[in-house]
């Protein structure tokens, strides 16, 4: 069950980046009347709300390089949790903007797709601003014995 969450998750991501970098217009699919997103700390429900917020958005073309897509099933009313992470590259931009994301996807009875998610219920999502520096971070986990880790 786990390869077919996972495998369930990445197809929903791809899908869903697709369009966003695409044609966020015909997101509008993805959301029901009952759907929200906090996007940047403002919340919006509905399909009209969200579906303005995204098109209004200060750019018209983007590339999301996702890097992460970790999910897991939503608990007993159905459907999938996704956490994505990654970079969004602008147009005239040196830097990319890290991002991360969580989506839920609803579970819909008739649907495009063999794997039956496509509703997006909750949906977080927040742009990490700063210059992306690798760091070395050091833990001691008993004394004598330390872990490092570049990230």
């Amino acid at each position: 069950m786990e390869e077919q969450i996972d495998s369930v998750g990445k197809a929903f991501v791809d899908h869903y980046y697709h369009l966003f970098d695409n044609d966020r217009a015909a997101m509008s699919s993805l959301y029901q009347p009952t759907s929200m997103l906090t996007f940047e700390g403002q919340k919006l429900q509905g399909v009209e709300d969200i579906i303005t917020k995204l098109t209004q958005l200060p750019f018209d073309q983007c590339r999301h390089v996702i890097s992460t897509v970790d999910s897991q099933p939503a608990s007993v009313t159905g459907g999938i949790v996704v956490f994505v992470s990654g970079s969004l590259q602008l147009p005239g931009e040196n830097h990319p903007l890290q991002f991360s994301q969580c989506l839920r996807g609803g579970h819909m009875a008739q649907d495009r797709w063999a794997t039956k998610y496509k509703a997006i219920a909750p949906n977080c999502s927040k742009l990490i601003f700063g210059p992306v520096v690798k760091r070395q971070v050091k833990w001691t986990l008993k004394p004598g014995v330390k872990l490092f880790r570049i990230f």
